[in-house]
């Protein structure tokens, strides 16, 4: 199951265009939502989300740096609500 890749130009050829628009952050975000929809967070979720990764990658980053630190590592955090 290859998929063919056309290049911009053929593209571009084929729709009777000078040359297709670039695609912004903003095109490529709706994109990617339409594609793997994902749930909204509340900003509590969001919140407790984003502490959780800091503090897995914190406690990482001692193990890369004082590899001796290992024995106290929790790998997943459960934040308490």
């Amino acid at each position: 199951m290859g998929q063919q890749v056309c290049s911009r130009s053929y593209v571009a050829q084929e729709l009777e265009l000078k040359a297709l628009p670039a695609l912004s952050v903003a095109n490529v975000r709706e994109l990617l939502l339409a594609a793997m929809p994902l749930p909204q967070l509340s900003s509590s979720q969001a919140t407790r989300l984003v502490v959780k990764h800091l503090v897995n990658r914190s406690r990482l980053l001692e193990v890369a740096i004082n590899p001796k630190a290992r024995n106290g590592i929790k790998p997943n955090l459960t934040l308490s609500r």
